[in-house]
Formats: C-alpha cells, structure tokens, sequence
C-alpha cells in the first residue's frame, strides 16, 4: 500500500534499517526488510549502520576487533548478495567507529569495505567521519574514501559538521567542503541526496531550518 501510494504521488523511497552488521537481530531485521525494500521505486538501495550495539554499549569503543571484523565482512558480503538477488543494492553507513584501525589489532571502516566484496555498497554522510565517529578524521582521508568508494555509494546524508565537529541544525560549510563531495558524486552520477539535520524542539523549527539549508545551497551554488 505505500509503495503504491508513493508511486501515485512521484514519490522515491531508499529504505534503512537502524541495525548494525554485528546486531543479533540483524538477520530477523533484515529479512523483512529486504522483502520490503524490493516493491518500492526509487535508488533500489536498502541500508543498515555498519557499527550497532557492540559500539552504543561501550562508550570507549572506537574500534572493531579482528574477530568483529570478520564477523561484520560475512554479513555484509551476504547480506549485499542476497540484496543483489532481488536487484537492490545493500548499503552500508559508516558511524561510531574510526575510520581505519592499525589493521593487525585495531580496525575501521576502510578495512570493512576493503575486506567485503564488490556488491556491498557505500551509503555516504557528508558529517559522520567528523561529527559521529569516535575518532575524528581528516578531511583528505575522508576525501579519498569517498573518492575510492563513490561509484558504489546508494545515495547521500546531507549533513554539516562544524570546525568544533558538532552536526548543526541548519546546513552550512562542512568540514570536507560540499564542492569536493558533489562533484564526486556528480562525477560518479549519484544524484540522490537527502538533509539530515540536527533534530530541533519543534516542527516549525524543523521546517525554518529546511529552507534555511536550501537557501544556504541556493547561495552557495546558485539556482
């Protein structure tokens, strides 16, 4: 019935699931919605966190060991398969985690998806390597991860993260500067984007800050 009515209406739908690759639900969760994802129009992607409890219960986490990282390499390798078979892509979100370990005791988001094979998809947010993960990150590590993973990224959280690595209600200049992201992305053409916003008390601040962040776009490159 949703799908239907978001059809009707021109209406594209990604589908996401708050899990993480090591969540003992991740299975249950994904099923259904893998079933889901597959009746709606639109990127055809369908999307979990790559980090989940093993993160949200250990505060001084910031990596993944390398028993978890075998672990979450098997279930994105066949979680992305099983997504390809009902033409959907599975993409993943980077989160809490660092984006690289020492790659002998310590690992990140680079040995994630160096390690998994080519049909586990990238599922990109312009502030989550500054302002969520762990571990700050550089913007030219940033740069190069999404410059390397871009022609398999779903679609885009458009998110600013300020020079004090805080997400902001409003869209503004980002840590990695939104010219370099977009004409990667453009470069690669994956033109779905979507705000994510810091959540204000109210939905009349919710809806000022949106077309604050459009005007924000607007100026900075035109249209």
């Amino acid at each position: 019935m949703l799908a239907a009515y978001a059809k009707q209406r021109d209406i594209e739908v990604a589908y996401a699931m708050n899990i993480g690759l090591l969540d003992p639900n991740f299975w249950e969760v994904f099923s259904r919605g893998l079933a889901n994802a597959a009746v709606f129009d639109g990127p055809r992607t369908i999307r979990t966190a790559g980090p989940g409890l093993e993160f949200a219960t250990n505060e001084k986490k910031t990596h993944w060991t390398f028993a978890e990282l075998q672990k979450a390499v098997e279930t994105a390798n066949q979680a992305a398969n099983m997504a390809k078979a009902f033409g959907l892509q599975y993409v993943v979100e980077n989160g809490l985690e660092a984006i690289k370990g020492d790659g002998v005791t310590s690992f990140g988001t680079v040995e994630l998806f160096g390690n998994a094979n080519s049909n586990l998809g990238f599922q990109l947010d312009t502030g989550n390597f500054f302002c969520v993960s762990r571990v700050w990150t550089k913007p030219e590590d940033a740069q190069a991860f999404i410059e390397k993973y871009a022609s398999r990224m779903g679609y885009m959280h458009l998110k600013t993260s300020s020079k004090e690595h805080k997400v902001q209600p409003v869209l503004g200049d980002n840590e990695l500067d939104f010219d370099i992201i977009f004409a990667i992305a453009a470069k690669n053409k994956r033109p779905y984007v979507g705000f994510e916003l810091d959540q204000p008390a109210t939905l009349e601040q919710a809806f000022e800050n949106h077309k604050k962040s459009v005007a924000y776009l607007r100026d900075k490159f035109g249209g």
